[in-house]
């Protein structure tokens, strides 16, 4: 369950570059999640936390299962977040079930 302000943040998975990750490596997001109310958007956070290269975003009538275009770069990138995304700022509500990141 999200707050009720768009683009609140639900959840953050932290990335750590220092543990078995291959630099100049390139990457997808793979996302399986479910919407009961609202939008969700599952995303990956630049370090300078000032955007996301990538963000997927699922609501009732989206797949369950999606998977983003390649992403460069992941040293570059501090967090998966989940926040939430409905225009209307009310709470969303999803259940996820796996979030991972994959290399190409």
């Amino acid at each position: 369950m999200t707050g009720a302000t768009r683009w609140s943040y639900a959840a953050e998975i932290p990335l750590s570059t220092e543990n078995k990750i291959p630099p100049k490596k390139r990457f997808r997001l793979l996302v399986k999640a479910s919407v009961q109310q609202g939008e969700i958007g599952i995303g990956i956070l630049s370090k300078d936390g000032k955007h996301f290269p990538r963000e997927l975003l699922f609501d009732a009538r989206a797949d369950r299962e999606q998977v983003s275009p390649e992403v460069d770069e992941l040293e570059m990138m501090s967090a998966v977040i989940v926040r939430n995304t409905c225009p209307d700022n009310l709470p969303s509500k999803a259940v996820i079930e796996d979030i991972r990141l994959y290399y190409c």
